[in-house]
């Protein structure tokens, strides 16, 4: 996993924002 977990989190959290 080259992204760590709290970085995915954020993501998710991006992708709910967009």
């Amino acid at each position: 996993r080259l992204i760590p977990e709290h970085a995915r989190k954020q993501n998710l959290f991006m992708a709910l924002h967009t």
